[in-house]
């Protein structure tokens, strides 16, 4: 799904000669992010309330992910493109 939505979403976004610079520069980010996902909630496990405080911050990333997306569709900068 992802593969999907970062190969059409950014298509949209940008002009297409740029969808590879930013295919590549948005991969490294990607990477790391993928290698801490299973880090993370391990280092935020507490023995009193379990997973809770790292449920918390999954959530919270989500939704700014979700308004993120949502900015980039409201203030997108390509002329010509279609709304």
């Amino acid at each position: 799904m992802l593969t999907i939505v970062k190969g059409t979403a950014i298509a949209q976004y940008v002009n297409r000669d740029h969808v590879a610079t930013l295919n590549g520069a948005l991969g490294l980010p990607s990477a790391i992010a993928r290698a801490l996902a299973p880090l993370m909630p391990g280092v935020l496990w507490q023995p009193g309330t379990g997973y809770t405080l790292g449920l918390w911050m999954l959530l919270a990333a989500s939704v700014v992910a979700v308004l993120a997306l949502v900015g980039a569709q409201r203030w997108r900068r390509v002329p010509g493109a279609p709304t």
